[in-house]
């Protein structure tokens, strides 16, 4: 992984569902992942759009794609988390751990608008 083109600080937004106390159901929210302060953490990564071949090789995996983004390998996102950058949210379509080797994370996202 070439640290270089880590060049975007991220957020992951947890799921946390939630029961609604007057209609019994359940609501989808999410929360800041943060650590045991409660400060918000961060990663680096690449964010990129996917263009021509890449987009349909990324759709034969899942349907709605269209960024990727890398990052180094954590056992915190999950495929029901959304990654927030910019201003931007991403819901995650899948979440790739290349050659099982636990160094890097290619996440494959759409961005929700």
């Amino acid at each position: 992984m070439r640290i270089g083109k880590l060049r975007h600080s991220i957020t992951i937004d947890k799921y946390s569902p939630t029961v609604d106390t007057a209609t019994n159901e359940t609501v989808d929210t999410y929360q800041l992942a943060s650590d045991e302060y409660g400060t918000p953490l961060t990663f680096w990564a690449e964010i990129r759009p996917l263009t021509g071949r890449e987009l349909l090789n990324a759709q034969e995996i899942v349907d709605d794609v269209s960024h990727q983004i890398t990052m180094r390998y954590t056992s915190d996102v999950d495929r029901e988390d959304q990654i927030l950058f910019d201003g931007h949210t991403y819901d995650i379509s899948a979440v790739l751990n290349p050659d099982m080797r636990n160094i890097s994370l290619v996440i494959l996202a759409n961005e929700v608008f």
